[in-house]
C-alpha cells in the first residue's frame, strides 16, 4: 500500500475529513442472502438473468433506464433487496474511530448505516431527509447522490451523468455540496476511471483553488494506462490499495487510541424492549404514509416534518395531518 503525502492524511483523519465512497467502498458487505453487494458490470449480469430479454450490449446505466421504462417497481425492489445490507466485515468499525465530517455516495446501500447503528459516539445523520446538522459533534452528514434502499421516496438515479444534469435542476443544493468538500479534505474510496462522471461534476470542489487536500484510493492491480496521470491533473493525491487493506491501516494508524476505542464500546441496554433506536437504525417511510392515516412509527417521530405546537403552559407534539382532521368539518361546511 502506498500513500502520497502520508503524515499529512494521517493529520486529516484525527482532525476531521470527508468521504466520498463509490461501489468499490462496499465490497466487503453482503446482502440478507449473504451475497456480497456487486459491483456495476456484476449487477448489470445480475440483471439480465433476472429481467430475460433485456439487451446485453447496452452499459449498466442505459439497462437500467430500460429496464424502469416498464418495469419500474420489479427493478426497484430488486435494486432494494440485493443492496440492503444484512452483514459486513468487522474492518468497517475502524471507521469510528477517525473524524468523519461528511459522507457523500453514489451506493444506494444501508452500509453506513450499519456500520454506526451501535456507535456511541457518532451516528448518521441522514441529510437527504433531515438536513444538515448544526453544532452536533455526534453526527456524521450522510448525503447519497443515487437514493438510498432507505428512503423509498427517493428516485434511484442510474448513471453518473445524471449527477451533472442535477446540478442545473438544483444548483442551491449542488453549490451547498461543494462548499462542504471545500471546507475539508475528501477522501474519494471506491470509484474507477469509468466513474469519472462524477468527480468531473465536483471537479469546482476539486480545483486546487478551493479545495484543501484531497486522495483517491485505487487498487494497484486494476490501473488503467494513464489513470493515475488523470486523477492528478484533477488534484487528487493517490493512494494505491484495496479496501480490506485500507481499513486495516485505519485501525494500525488508530493504535495509539486503543484505550479510547476500549472506552467507547457500547454497553448492553439493560431493557433493550424500551430502548430507543438511533436514527440511523430505523427504515424511513414515505410521510405521506402517515398523512393518510397510517399508524405513527419512529420514522415520522425522528422527521423534521412534524408540526410542533404549544397550548397553554403545556408542550405538546401532534402532526400536520392531527391538525388537519380537526379543521375537517369547517372544511366541508366551505365546500
Amino acid at each position: 500500500m502506498e500513500i502520497e503525502f502520508i503524515s499529512t492524511f494521517e493529520r486529516h483523519l484525527q482532525s476531521g475529513i470527508n468521504l466520498f465512497t463509490g461501489a468499490g467502498f462496499s465490497l466487503l458487505a453482503e446482502d440478507c442472502s449473504g451475497k456480497s453487494l456487486p459491483r456495476g458490470s456484476e449487477l448489470k449480469d445480475e440483471l439480465i438473468v433476472a429481467f430475460p430479454g433485456t439487451p446485453s450490449v447496452l452499459e449498466l446505466p442505459q439497462l437500467c433506464t430500460l429496464i424502469s421504462r416498464t418495469k419500474r417497481e420489479e427493478l426497484y425492489n430488486y435494486i432494494y433487496r440485493r443492496f440492503s445490507v444484512c452483514d459486513f466485515s468487522s474492518l468497517y468499525k475502524n471507521l469510528e474511530f477517525i473524524e468523519i465530517k461528511n459522507v457523500f455516495t453514489t451506493n444506494v446501500d444501508n452500509l453506513f448505516q450499519k456500520i454506526f447503528e451501535s456507535s456511541p459516539s457518532k451516528y448518521i445523520n441522514d441529510a437527504n431527509l433531515n438536513g444538515a446538522s448544526f453544532h452536533d459533534k455526534q453526527a456524521i452528514d450522510y448525503f447519497y447522490m443515487h437514493g438510498s434502499v432507505l428512503d423509498k421516496e427517493s428516485p434511484l438515479v442510474f448513471g453518473d451523468l445524471d449527477i451533472a444534469s442535477a446540478f442545473s435542476h438544483d444548483p442551491a443544493r449542488w453549490n451547498y455540496l461543494t462548499s462542504l468538500m471545500g471546507r475539508f479534505p475528501t477522501l474519494f474510496w471506491g470509484y474507477a476511471l469509468k466513474d469519472a462522471g462524477t468527480l468531473q461534476s465536483f471537479s469546482n470542489a476539486l480545483n486546487e483553488h478551493n479545495q484543501k487536500d484531497a486522495w483517491i484510493v485505487l487498487h494497484p492491480d486494476y490501473l488503467a494506462d494513464g489513470e493515475i496521470d488523470y486523477y492528478k491533473s484533477l488534484g487528487l493525491k493517490i493512494i494505491q490499495s484495496d479496501t480490506k487493506e485500507l481499513l486495516e491501516y485505519l485501525d494500525h494508524s488508530n493504535s495509539s487510541n486503543t484505550k479510547e476505542k476500549e472506552s467507547t464500546e457500547q454497553r448492553p441496554h439493560p431493557y433493550p424492549e424500551y430502548s430507543v433506536p438511533s436514527n440511523s437504525a430505523i427504515e424511513h417511510r414515505s410521510i405521506q404514509d402517515y398523512f393518510q392515516g397510517a399508524s405513527p412509527t419512529w420514522s415520522d417521530i425522528y422527521s423534521p416534518r412534524v408540526c410542533r405546537v404549544r397550548f397553554y403552559d403545556q408542550v405538546e407534539d401532534i402532526s400536520c395531518h392531527d391538525i388537519c382532521r380537526s379543521f375537517a368539518p369547517i372544511l366541508e361546511k366551505i365546500s
